[in-house]
């Protein structure tokens, strides 16, 4: 029982002693007052909390469904590499997949907003991209041997996300070919 229901049913208890009829009934009206609005309250924060527990959800089921379309992936070219790389951006991260073997393969991923450098390197048919996170143990991390015209698009597209993020630019309502258009346009360089 809590304390404030004890501290309801001893006023109660002294209310029947102490008082007359007509008390009595003032006396308990109030104490059913009280044990109302104190249920009433309970139910408001009930609420509240369900609120939040669906906003949340919904924030969650949000992003989850951004994940699932890619702005931008690119693998490494065959010839060249045994075994391809590969490289793929979407809304919220970015994943980069280094394989050895067969059916072996060592993933990063990262969010977006924690790259904080991405540096291309173009030649006449290849480019190698070089990026740069906090949290990456190497500290850079490089794809070599990709087609030359996705070495430039990723790093535009990272650019601009770098750019957008750091303006605190909310890029979540925009369509994806349309954020692919203008991350492009807002990190296009003069190197191509």
């Amino acid at each position: 029982m809590s304390i404030n229901t004890a501290n309801f049913l001893g006023r109660y208890a002294i209310a029947q002693k102490n008082y007359s009829k007509k008390n009595k009934s003032l006396v308990l009206r109030a104490i059913d007052e009280g044990f109302k609005k104190h249920k009433l309250r309970v139910k408001k924060a009930a609420d509240l909390v369900l609120a939040r527990v669906d906003t949340d959800s919904e924030k969650l089921i949000d992003i989850t469904e951004g994940t699932r379309d890619n702005l931008i992936a690119a693998r490494t070219v065959f010839p060249f590499v045994l075994f391809p790389d590969s490289i793929c951006i979407d809304r919220q991260k970015l994943t980069i997949v280094h394989r050895s073997f067969f059916r072996t393969s060592s993933t990063i991923n990262v969010q977006i907003d924690d790259v904080q450098i991405a540096k291309v390197d173009v030649g006449p048919f290849f480019g190698s991209v070089h990026l740069a996170s906090k949290y990456f143990v190497d500290n850079i991390q490089s794809i070599n041997f990709l087609k030359r015209s996705d070495a430039i698009k990723i790093q535009s597209l990272l650019q601009g996300y770098m750019i957008a993020h750091h303006r605190q630019i909310d890029c979540t309502s925009i369509d994806n070919g349309q954020l692919v258009v203008l991350l492009n346009e807002l990190g296009q360089s003069s190197t191509t």
